[in-house]
């Protein structure tokens, strides 16, 4: 399988459909989010306890979601991790072992995957070690916010009515 299969495959598993089930569903997801938390116990959040109270609206986005239940990571920095998650390498291949360090541009990345496959890439992140300016090939300038996502960030608002709109748009966020 060819880098750029695997990188999009990669993709599709962490895959959230946007349209409705049925014989109008599209073929391919519309709506992508890859959600990648720093530092997160999962045992402190209900998709992998349910006895867990206090992340409810996780367990909502979760339900309708691929939520990975058997996961590790390679090392307990995450811009290792990152670099693995959005390269699909290891830190011998990406050659990230340490952070803040920007993957090479060599790599084919989840972003430049998803974006040659007709979705608008967006990258949203206030960490300096995942940071959006960082790590965010694939995804043009105008798309990358250096904060945190939130429901009711305007640009996010923006691709959920696009989505509405447009039967054909596709999102990676």
């Amino acid at each position: 399988m060819g880098l750029n299969a695997r990188a999009f495959l990669l993709g599709l598993c962490a895959a959230v459909p946007f349209a409705s089930c049925g014989p109008s569903a599209p073929d391919q997801p519309r709506l992508v989010v890859l959600y990648v938390p720093c530092t997160v116990n999962r045992q402190q959040l209900s998709p992998y306890d349910p006895s867990v109270p206090f992340t409810p609206h996780f367990q909502r986005f979760a339900d309708e979601s691929l939520v990975f239940e058997r996961h590790v990571t390679e090392a307990g920095q995450s811009g290792v991790a990152y670099a693995s998650i959005f390269s699909g390498f290891q830190a011998n291949g990406h050659g990230v072992y340490a952070h803040p360090k920007h993957v090479p541009d060599s790599m084919y990345l989840i972003t430049e995957a998803f974006r040659d496959n007709g979705y608008e890439t967006f990258a949203w992140d206030g960490h300096a070690i995942g940071s959006a300016s960082l790590n965010s090939q694939g995804v043009d300038a105008e798309n990358r916010f250096e904060i945190a996502l939130g429901a009711e960030a305007p640009a996010f608002v923006e691709i959920l009515d696009k989505l509405e709109s447009d039967p054909t748009y596709k999102a990676f966020v």
